[in-house]
């Protein structure tokens, strides 16, 4: 398990524990105030609080990581996650108004994430022809690596454990352009307002998680050589499969 899907994982448990908060709250008032209430908000209480408390058990018994716990209680991911517990709260005490409003901002915000990155990186293929020539690596024809190299260099842009969106979680790139080189694609973009210059900072924080991967080619084969590589991705990893083709 990464630190992501835990963070994730972590992310429900506080937004049921926030939705079983929110219950109690009503039911308290509705004790007190004498007023009637909705006899399905206690049976979302129960449901959400057995949730939470089975989600905990679990995650003490089968995260064998124990440094998660420890990375967890970093001041930005304490301060996200309290916000999302308040927030599923307000959401169950005012669903009227508020969860209406959460929800079309997820929405808005997935939407404008995922358009941002695919206009940066175009469409994330699954497979791709690697062809190694004499003058270089070819990846679809296109030249990617100039002379002699024995492995094919892929940035790979990881989203930060806070983004909790429908989106891929993992980007890549060919080559190896450096990530504020990349970005600072975004700024160039972005005109000197007030709203653009934040839209360009937050795709830049989406993109400030970044490693090299390498794609190892045979060498000791004749040139040119043909190969077909193709992508197997989890959850937040990419892995390479290679088989040639000539």
């Amino acid at each position: 398990m990464s630190f992501s899907l835990f963070f994730a994982c972590c992310a429900l448990l506080l937004v049921c524990l926030g939705g079983a908060s929110g219950c109690a709250v009503c039911l308290l008032c509705g004790t007190l105030l004498h007023k009637a209430y909705m006899q399905a908000r206690f049976v979302v209480f129960c449901l959400l609080l057995s949730a939470a408390i089975a989600g905990v058990t679990a995650l003490l018994i089968f995260v064998p990581q124990k440094a998660f716990f420890r990375e967890l209680l970093d001041v930005s991911y304490i301060m996200f996650l309290s916000i999302l517990y308040l927030l599923s709260l307000f959401c169950v005490v005012f669903r009227k108004l508020l969860l209406p409003l959460v929800l079309i901002a997820y929405i808005a915000i997935s939407a404008f994430t995922g358009v941002s990155l695919y206009a940066l990186f175009g469409l994330q293929k699954d497979s791709f022809e690697i062809a190694v020539q004499p003058d270089g690596i070819y990846v679809d024809g296109t030249l990617e690596v100039a002379g002699v190299a024995d492995s094919l260099p892929v940035m790979l842009y990881t989203l930060p454990p806070q983004l909790l969106l429908p989106v891929p979680r993992v980007w890549y790139r060919l080559g190896m352009q450096d990530t504020q080189a990349f970005t600072a694609v975004v700024y160039s973009r972005a005109q000197n307002t007030f709203f653009s210059q934040y839209v360009a900072r937050y795709v830049h924080w989406c993109l400030s998680r970044s490693a090299v991967a390498r794609v190892p080619l045979d060498q000791e084969t004749s040139l040119p050589a043909l190969y077909t590589c193709t992508l197997i991705r989890s959850w937040e990893q990419i892995r390479f499969s290679l088989q040639r083709t000539l």
